[in-house]
């Protein structure tokens, strides 16, 4: 049974602004303490922000080293804990993989953040932090080593002076905003139904897509999960799964299947969802696995007398030749010897794979020497376009580093596969070892960079097939339009109102809590905006007054408002005029590529923008007597306007 929308919303209202809001205390827990303070300043940081009137989630009272803890469920219990908070504040006395990728996940969910540091000791921190996409709210406690008394004053102080609660509680209303939008697409249930309806197991769905099949299951029991989501995330799930987006009476966006199922069936997998749902929220679903669903399931059909589910069949995709791998490893916090060393690891790496005759190709990080921090976003920002263009990921945990773990989030979010490799006895974050990307065999161990070379050589050779199978599924995906949903949306943008890339760049960069240079970034890059996120998405959509709609092959497509000059005067455009620009946009940009296939030189912008406000002036002109397909101009019609030496 649906639930109310009222109720639905009212509901998630009175849940997150009756509460107070809630503080994500985020440290290094796996490393030895090297500063004898870790302990102490968790503690005193608790006790400011309670008293400050936030509650306080900290890992260190939940997911400890030495706790029974299996390392996916670390993940997950910190994952859930850190994107429902409403502040983040690292504590840095040392590098962190697992601080890394709460870092990521915080940006991923719009959630912003602060950090302490004792001024004189080594842990500079990574652009790959301080250039995330999420703004930080510009609070550092700078603490020294001999006078560390000093730290809950002045952390009372910054709270208060910067207004931190007021500006998590603004971010908190936005993510509230955003996440009604993705709730509303139904993920969790729709992907459940289509698995049973396919018989499709989460193993079977993660070998296929990159995402692991407990996280698959996580995203089924819990509906807040489905924001994090990326846009490849969803199109990968979407395609191996079998769904497309549709649209609703009341023009909303849901899922639904694209094969033909009998009704009947369809309403069982319903009610079986339903039962299942109940069970995840009573506390009885506890131990039982996806292959017991599917025992139910079946026992399900046959009390009502129903055939059993279809077998689904894999995708196609295209085999690829040549493999990219992006090698992340520390930089930020490495010594002199260290960088050194890492240096010969990674030559010895590349050789070895070369000797071998394995045809991969090995992208490191970007060093820049100077001013690292001046240059954050754009470290952080070739980063992420280079982990895009990559096809499996390989992750050195040696010695530990912050961007390491921002980089390993990324890779679960691209859906890259990757292969973590670490010194014998180096102590390994469980939550890094939980990360739900598909894993490259075990953990390769080294005592030498010869050994490393030649274990991840033979590990490559032993997965192989599985690494190209999966690059081309991904790189398929890549190619969906719906990856490419914000940068057609600027461009629609772009040439109604008659702005310059920069100029419209520049209106994005006003939504809140993002920066404006990730928006630049999006639009440079190919394939970038396959790694924004669903609460990311419907955050801008909202912010801008722009709405998603069904694209093409069922995916998302974003649609800011058609602008038709004309009637900026106060007239409010008919249905009709509003229906017919609509489409005419679209014909004019298809046609703009088109043009510039025919010719040496690409349409100048001058002539898009005049050829589209005549339109726009013949449109007002005509939608009192004209037919409406008649308002309509066609493709050919542009490419007519575009190439004639009148508008040239």
């Amino acid at each position: 049974m649906k639930r109310n929308e009222d109720q639905f919303e009212l509901e998630k209202v009175s849940d997150y602004f009756g509460a107070r809001p809630t503080v994500y205390l985020g440290c290094s827990l796996t490393s030895p303490d090297l500063t004898s303070l870790r302990s102490r300043l968790l503690q005193e940081a608790a006790e400011v922000f309670q008293d400050c009137g936030f509650d306080v989630y900290n890992p260190a009272d939940h997911t400890p080293p030495g706790s029974p803890h299996l390392p996916r469920e670390v993940y997950a219990v910190d994952h859930t804990n850190a994107m429902r908070c409403d502040l983040v504040f690292f504590i840095r006395l040392q590098p962190s993989l697992g601080m890394g990728m709460e870092a990521q996940i915080a940006a991923d969910m719009l959630i912003p953040w602060g950090d302490v540091k004792i001024k004189d000791n080594s842990c500079r921190l990574t652009p790959l932090v301080s250039g995330l996409p999420n703004c930080g709210l510009g609070f550092q406690v700078h603490l020294e080593q001999a006078d560390p008394d000093a730290f809950p004053g002045r952390l009372r102080q910054m709270l208060r002076e910067r207004m931190v609660k007021t500006h998590a509680r603004e971010a908190r209303q936005a993510r509230i905003a955003a996440g009604g939008i993705v709730r509303h697409m139904r993920l969790r249930s729709c992907l459940r139904r289509q698995r049973l309806l396919l018989n499709l197991t989460s193993e079977e769905l993660a070998n296929r897509t990159g995402v692991a099949a407990w996280w698959i299951e996580c995203i089924e029991r819990d509906e807040k999960l489905s924001d994090c989501v990326t846009l490849i995330q969803l199109e990968r799930l979407m395609v191996e799964a079998r769904l497309a987006f549709s649209k609703t009476s009341d023009g909303r966006l849901e899922l639904v299947p694209i094969d033909h199922f009998d009704q009947s069936v369809i309403e069982a997998a319903d009610e079986f969802v339903a039962y299942v749902h109940e069970m995840i929220a009573s506390g009885l679903a506890a131990g039982i696995t996806d292959e017991d669903w599917f025992h139910r399931w079946r026992d399900w059909l046959r009390a009502r007398n129903l055939d059993g589910p279809v077998v689904a069949g894999s995708s196609n995709y295209n085999e690829v030749d040549e493999l990219v791998s992006y090698l992340s490893m520390p930089v930020s916090n490495v010594d002199e010897e260290t960088e050194w060393q890492l240096r010969q690891l990674t030559q010895k790496i590349d050789g070895a794979i070369k000797a071998a005759g394995l045809p991969v190709q090995i992208v490191l990080p970007k060093f820049q020497r100077t001013n690292r921090e001046e240059h954050a976003t754009t470290i952080y920002n070739q980063t992420v376009s280079s982990i895009c263009s990559a096809d499996f990921g390989i992750a050195l945990l040696t010695p530990p580093a912050t961007g390491v773990g921002v980089t390993a989030q990324l890779f679960a979010n691209a859906t890259l596969p990757c292969m973590l490799v670490a010194k014998q006895g180096a102590a390994i974050s469980r939550m890094l070892l939980g990360a739900p990307f598909a894993r490259i065999g075990e953990v390769v161990l080294y005592d030498s960079s010869e050994t490393a070379a030649d274990a991840i050589v033979d590990t490559l050779k032993v997965n192989f097939k599985s690494l190209k199978e999966a690059a081309g599924r991904r790189r398929r995906a890549l190619t969906h339009p719906s990856n490419r949903s914000l940068v057609d949306a600027l461009e629609r943008f772009r040439v109604s109102h008659g702005l310059s890339h920069d100029d419209a760049v520049s209106e994005l960069g006003k939504v809140p809590f993002l920066r404006e240079e990730w928006f630049q970034a999006m639009t440079d890059s190919e394939g970038r905006t396959s790694q924004v996120t669903l609460l990311q998405l419907a955050h801008i959509v909202v912010s801008l007054g722009w709405h998603l709609d069904v694209g093409p092959g069922g995916g998302l497509a974003v649609l800011p408002p058609c602008k038709i000059h004309g009637t900026e005067g106060g007239d409010t455009p008919t249905n009709a005029e509003v229906r017919a620009a609509e489409e005419s946009l679209t014909n004019l940009l298809e046609a703009r590529n088109i043009a510039n296939k025919k010719q040496l030189f690409p349409v100048e912008d001058s002539v898009v923008f005049e050829g589209w406000r005549k339109y726009c002036h013949e449109l007002t002109m005509d939608a009192g007597r004209a037919e409406e397909s008649r308002l309509v101009r066609t493709t050919n019609e542009w490419v007519t306007e575009l190439l004639s030496d009148e508008i040239l």
